[in-house]
């Protein structure tokens, strides 16, 4: 029986082989694009972990964002000890860097003499330089420049340039680090030094922001992550973390799966509009198929394994298009794979895992089993004489318990939207707003078609059009709701990326500035101020940078770290950050314009000591909810040794992307004022030579006071972006290939439907032109409504994004939308005068020849 039913259900798809290729090709395009990008994520992780000591140049690294002192030292040496076969050490810091040609800022690199203990420095002259390596062009006022600094500032190998209060001589050009993997997303070239010359050049002071890492290679048989994880269980400093290599390369890892996050999004919404496109196919061919199904009625077979029939169609329907997706994927993912490695400098394995291949099989065999069960039940219900009726006019009723029978479909897409999202709150956003969508355009096409035949016209063909298209509610629906979602799909992703594009480059509301300083000493913040203005600029948002970490919420001691692989989304991510990382603190008594109160109240003045009552602060929303702290609750700090409560009296929105000096944790006036600090602070636009001549004089008078070009960092980010962008314009060309094939393949089917309608309209007399303008109409008011109501999705959606993002919602209407409407309606007449040129030319005696039958 088993044999016998499989056979039926073989045979039936091949007899059908235009509908078998329709549900084959929308299936594949669907489902590489989730495979292409899992399998190109899992690529990535996979050649990042398989070096992964080569990334962290140890085992087990050791470190805190600031200088360590001489307990921290020997309770590390005392930890490491036992366990260490060799141990050397780096102290990471922003610094500028100036030569007779201008200056720019540098991350210096000073390092001690075996660095590194793993992998390799590949220099110009040098070549490469491993954990035995002699240093002889380094030390003794010798430094290694990257290519960066030496193309932009023309500083060649003998040259000479100035750190802090050191001249050094250029003796080798970086050209490789195994360490500086994805460098194209540095804010700030490297620059090489030993530990001993950055003692002499006065930049480490007290308060200046200094990576402090301590490498080592432990001992064989001893367990990097069970070292790091011993480290962070009994340490009494949370600011002071243990990384193990395979960590290290999980972190490197998400420089690209945030976008592959983003990507993942763009590959659900090609999923989506081939689901769309696979749905209408199914129902068009369903309905197609009813006398055959009465027949099979009639001769005795069950609704239940007619039924079950009909969907393992559609199952193995979508089975094979997952394994055509593996193979399309397997032979097509080594370019992408060397165009991530164009971005990040970083050579990537291509390879599609077992597991992702099982899961593409599987999502195919499951969308296909249930998007076609709950229609094929629908048409197991109808009495028997219904299902000779013709296939426009029959008329399905739908209950509760049918639209139910779609929850497991529902339910796959929405782990999945999670599962590529990696955040429970983006992915549920993310269906929620397609599953709102959906409902809204059915119920805006009901309301539309419902009325169409109220509309009076002259025209004899437009009339007959909104006729037909009120008449027919399930195919007109079936359409409007498919070209909508279509239209909104494609429309949205070219509206998010200028969105994010005008809100780094002009962020609403704030003063970018043109130059940020930071590590400004407290003796020479008013020096530095001074001359600023001295050669005709501003200092703006003077701000004090305070270092502490974050002890107690409601008095309660803060939980320790999860292990890496126990956070599985974004979420919590950023709860572990928030709660075990050191703090920028600061204080001061208003807001700056890129901040506002959402919630609470500002601080009521000074601090007073004698009124008995604790200090006040305000956090950014998104960091208390994190942290889940609300007004009203009191949070404990450690101020470089001195512990201080504070209440919660606010809770803050910040536009980050302002470039102004904002914070997560700003306390009120008179509490931290006798802390070690260092200033920040910004002047705002200025023309390129003032900017110059500004910069110049700062690095000539406060060599360790580090400067940051703000428009040259934003043309970087907008770089990167660029780079990202192409990466998402390649999987949206996916989506938009996919959403084309669905609206062109539903205006066909559409127009096949309405073969029995024209040729009647022939019988009675009418020309083929006469018919095909009826299509026209039909179809082109069906597919500009719909695409028009897609792209206002599109943007509405799009502003709700922004507003999540960015809380604002003035931004320009993308002129593309416009284009989505255009296109989509172009493609859609194309799809039907395609498709009728072949209907409004047949015989109508063709009709009378079927009616015989």
């Amino acid at each position: 029986m088993i044999g016998l039913t499989f056979r039926r259900v073989f045979r039936s798809v091949f007899r059908r082989p235009r509908y078998a290729t329709g549900f084959l090709v929308a299936g594949i395009l669907g489902l590489s694009g989730n495979l292409y990008l899992d399998s190109l994520e899992g690529s990535i992780r996979s050649s990042l972990g398989s070096k992964s000591r080569e990334l962290l140049t140890a085992d087990l690294s050791i470190s805190v964002r600031r200088l360590t002192t001489a307990a921290d030292r020997a309770k590390i040496d005392g930890f490491l000890k036992p366990i260490a076969e060799e141990t050397t050490r780096s102290l990471d810091l922003f610094s500028m860097l100036s030569t007779k040609t201008g200056s720019r800022l540098v991350m210096l690199e000073a390092i001690e003499g075996n660095y590194p203990l793993v992998g390799r420095i590949t220099l110009a002259r040098g070549g490469p330089i491993e954990r035995r390596t002699p240093k002889a062009g380094l030390g003794q006022g010798r430094i290694w420049i990257d290519r960066d600094v030496r193309d932009s500032l023309g500083l060649a190998i003998g040259g000479h340039a100035k750190l802090g209060d050191r001249d050094f001589e250029v003796t080798d050009v970086i050209l490789d680090d195994t360490a500086d993997t994805f460098r194209s997303f540095s804010i700030a070239p490297q620059i090489m030094l030993t530990v001993e010359d950055l003692w002499t050049t006065n930049l480490v002071r007290k308060g200046s922001t200094v990576a402090d890492r301590t490498y080592s290679v432990l001992k064989a048989g001893v367990s990097s992550k069970d070292s790091a994880r011993r480290w962070n269980a009994e340490t009494d400093d949370v600011a002071i973390r243990a990384t193990p290599a395979e960590e290290a390369s999980e972190q490197i890892a998400k420089l690209t799966s945030r976008l592959n996050d983003y990507l993942g999004l763009v590959g659900l919404t090609t999923l989506f509009l081939a689901l769309i496109g696979i749905a209408f196919l199914f129902q068009t061919e369903l309905r197609r198929r009813v006398r055959s199904i009465g027949t099979l009625r009639a001769l005795g077979d069950s609704n239940r394994r007619i039924v079950l029939e009909i969907s393992a169609e559609a199952m193995v329907l979508g089975l094979v298009a997952g394994l055509a997706s593996i193979g399309l994927v397997h032979f097509t993912l080594p370019f992408a794979a060397r165009f991530v490695a164009e971005i990040s400098g970083s050579v990537i394995t291509p390879r599609v895992s077992a597991l992702s291949a099982l899961l593409t099989v599987g999502v195919g065999a499951f969308f296909g089993f249930f998007i076609a069960y709950p229609f094929a039940a629908r048409i197991g219900r109808l009495k028997p004489n219904a299902l000779f009726q013709d296939e426009a006019n029959l008329e399905i009723p739908s209950r509760l318990r049918d639209e139910l029978q779609f929850l497991p479909l529902a339910a796959l897409f929405y782990g999945l939207s999670i599962y590529h999202a990696h955040s429970w709150r983006v992915g549920s956003v993310f269906f929620g707003l397609a599953f709102a969508s959906a409902i809204a355009l059915f119920a805006i096409g009901r309301f539309l078609f419902g009325r169409l035949e109220r509309f009076r016209t002259r025209g004899l063909a437009l009339k007959l059009a909104l006729r037909s298209l009120a008449r027919n509610p399930w195919s007109s629906l079936s359409g409007f709701v498919a070209v909508g979602l279509g239209a909104m799909l494609l429309s949205l992703i070219p509206d998010l990326q200028g969105i994010i594009e005008s809100e780094i480059e002009r962020p609403e509301g704030s003063t970018v500035p043109s130059l940020f300083l930071f590590d400004i000493q407290e003796d020479q913040f008013p020096d530095v101020g001074k001359t600023i203005v001295e050669h005709g600029g501003k200092f703006a948002f003077p701000t004090p940078l305070i270092r502490a970490r974050l002890e107690t919420i409601r008095g309660k001691p803060v939980e320790k770290a999860l292990d890496f692989a126990e956070r599985s989304t974004r979420e919590q991510e950023e709860e572990e950050r928030s709660r075990n990382r050191g703090f920028n603190l600061t204080y001061r008594d208003r807001l700056l314009d890129s901040e506002a109160i959402t919630k609470g109240r500002s601080f009521s003045g000074r601090f007073d000591p004698a009124a008995g009552k604790p200090a006040e602060v305000t956090l950014e929303r998104q960091y208390a909810d994190r942290l889940g702290v609300q007004v009203g609750d009191r949070v404990g700090f450690d101020v470089q040794g001195i512990p201080i409560e504070a209440e919660v009296v606010g809770l803050r929105r910040v536009r980050w992307s302002s470039f102004q000096p904002n914070f997560f944790v700003v306390f009120q006036p008179g509490v931290l004022e006798d802390a070690p600090k260092t200033f920040l602070g910004g002047v705002p636009a200025l023309s390129e030579a003032k900017k110059r001549e500004i910069q110049s004089a700062i690095v000539a008078k406060f060599p360790n006071v580090s400067i940051m070009q703000v428009d040259e960092m934003v043309r970087k980010i907008l770089k990167i972006f660029d780079q990202m962008g192409l990466a998402i314009r390649i999987t949206a060309i996916l989506s938009i290939v996919t959403g084309i094939f669905v609206i062109f393949s539903i205006a066909r089917r559409q127009a096949l439907i309405r073969r029995r309608s024209a040729l009647l309209l022939r019988t009675v007399g009418a020309a083929a032109r006469d018919v095909m303008a009826i299509f026209l109409w039909e179809f082109g008011i069906l597919s500009v409504i719909a695409s028009a109501f897609g792209v206002l999705f599109s943007v509405t959606i799009a502003r709700i994004i922004a507003w999540v993002l960015f809380d604002r919602l003035d931004f320009g209407l993308n002129p593309g939308a416009f284009l989505v409407i255009g296109g989509v309606g172009a493609i859609a007449l194309g799809a039907v005068a395609l498709a009728a040129s072949k209907l409004v030319r047949e015989k109508p005696w063709r009709l009378l020849q079927e009616e015989d039958r």
